[in-house]
């Protein structure tokens, strides 16, 4: 990143007077607060690409939810998100896929509920 640097200069040495030192403690407040808004700005936009992302019409496969991408490549939907943001994922099993692809387990859930006060 580029940065620059502010100075006083003069043909002889002089002492600057409280009223210029504020002046320049102003000026150096001032480019600061430029450089933490041109951070900001950048992060901003940032956020606003995925967002724009997020909001185009996704294509999803109906059956197993993978999404494909402008070049015609199938990926999971964790895939397709961890390439377009930061997010983290963990996993577990909801209640109907447990009851329509582990029976057995839910079953056996159902009598732990029944036994536990």
């Amino acid at each position: 990143m580029p940065l620059g640097t502010l100075c006083v200069i003069d043909h002889e040495p002089r002492e600057l007077s409280a009223a210029q030192i504020r002046a320049l403690e102003g000026i150096a407040r001032q480019v600061v607060t430029q450089l933490e808004l041109r951070r900001v700005s950048a992060r901003l936009a940032v956020a606003l690409e995925k967002i724009n992302l997020i909001e185009e019409l996704i294509p999803i496969c109906s059956y197993c939810k993978a999404i494909r991408n402008d070049e015609g490549y199938w990926s999971s939907v964790e895939a397709f998100i961890k390439q377009h943001s930061d997010v983290a994922f963990t996993h577990g099993v909801c209640e109907s896929c447990i009851e329509k692809h582990f029976p057995e387990v839910a079953e056996a859930m159902r009598k732990q509920d029944a036994c536990s006060p």
